[in-house]
Order: C-alpha cells, then structure tokens, then sequence
C-alpha cells in the first residue's frame, strides 16, 4: 500500500536529478517557482470557488486504496512521462 507514495517520491526526485542535470541551477530556479505557482493557484481556485468542502467530501469518501495506491500512481506515472521526455533530450 505504501509503494505508491514512495513511488511519487522517486519520480519527483527523478525530476528534479533531470532538470538539474540538464538546464542546471537555472533549471531548478524555473522549476520550484513554478510548482508553487501550480499549487497555489490550485489553492487559490478552490478558494474562490468556495470548493473546498466538496474536496474534503471527496477526500473523506474515497478508499484508503485509491488514495494510498491509486492517485499516488498516476501522479508518479506523470511525473515518469516528463522525466523520461527530458532526459531523452540531455546531453551525454
């Protein structure tokens, strides 16, 4: 049950290895602002949505295994995808 967060772990780490590794310090100062942006925009739209309760209505009724293993997963196989697709393209 716990393979699938520690997947999603993996494959950020591996994402942040790759674009480190090919645009360097650069890369990563692109990278983290614009996950926060990301994220708090996200934040920001269940907000002005007032959305927030039918995401903890959600959250609360879905399974342990679809939250544990499920999301966790397609987050990772995301992240797997992009990761993959830049270091197709980083030099030797």
């Amino acid at each position: 049950m716990y393979a699938g967060p520690f997947l999603l772990m993996a494959f950020a780490g591996a994402l942040i290895g790759v674009t480190y590794t090919r645009w360097g310090p650069r890369g990563l100062y692109v990278l983290t602002p614009g996950a926060v942006l990301v994220v708090g925009g996200a934040v920001f739209l269940l907000t002005w949505q007032d959305g927030w309760p039918a995401f903890g209505r959600w959250f609360a009724d879905s399974s342990a295994l679809a939250l544990f293993s499920g999301w966790p997963v397609l987050a990772a196989a995301a992240l797997a995808v992009v990761s993959f697709g830049i270091v197709g393209r980083t030099p030797a």
